[in-house]
């Protein structure tokens, strides 16, 4: 899948996923891998995603000092998120503001144009910085090499040409991926500088639905 849609969930939990996959046995598909230009993270987002399967070991090592004993205890485990997994499961049904598919959640709005400036000048003041976890890069390098029967596709989604006018040291992004490059199953593709219209991006770092759909054609 290219991206599972968890809010605030990076790098780590897309090892985690990508992992999985790979224990998979006799399957050959390709993988596709959503790469962000900040480098390899490890938030793993919002906690009650991982509860429902919070037993399964690598779940548990993966929420690591957000892990509860009471986890372990069916309904119990619930307690205290009820109000998030409603507020979720409304919002996945009415969709009044997101397209939602097979794991992609999507803004339909066009932001204003007044706001996006906004967002813009925010942008221009800030100091963007690539970096990467080491621990991570290490784990997606053994990941590669010890699955040389499975394509991975590295794809670098279209940003707003305001994200790189602050970037400090995007040569450190170009280089690591460069690095990537060398795998034989390893494929890059950087969209990252496309020049798209304001009204395809929801901000400066996401496309909107609108522009999400160009995107993949």
């Amino acid at each position: 899948g290219f991206n599972y849609g968890l809010s605030g969930a990076q790098d780590l939990v897309t090892y985690f996923f990508v992992n999985e996959e790979c224990k998979k046995k006799g399957k050959s598909s390709p993988i596709v891998i959503s790469f962000d230009l900040d480098g390899l993270n490890n938030p793993i987002g919002d906690k009650s995603n991982y509860i429902y399967n919070s037993e399964y070991p690598p779940v548990k090592e993966l929420l690591g000092s957000s892990y509860r004993n009471i986890f372990k205890f069916p309904f119990l485990k619930y307690s205290g998120y009820f109000e998030m997994y409603t507020k979720y499961y409304i919002n996945d049904k009415l969709n009044l503001t997101r397209f939602t598919s097979k794991g992609a959640s999507i803004e339909r709005i066009e932001t204003s144009k007044e706001f996006f400036n906004e967002l813009i000048s925010r942008e221009l003041k800030s100091k963007r910085v690539f970096s990467n976890e080491p621990k991570l890069v290490d784990e997606f390098s053994e990941l590669f090499k010890s699955n040389p029967n499975r394509k991975f596709i590295i794809v670098i989604a279209p940003y707003h040409k305001s994200f790189f006018d602050g970037f400090t040291n995007i040569q450190d992004a170009e280089l690591y991926l460069a690095s990537l490059k060398k795998n034989s199953n390893v494929t890059v593709l950087d969209f990252g500088k496309i020049d798209f219209p304001d009204e395809y991006f929801f901000d400066t770092r996401h496309l909107n639905l609108k522009g999400a759909i160009v995107f993949n054609r």
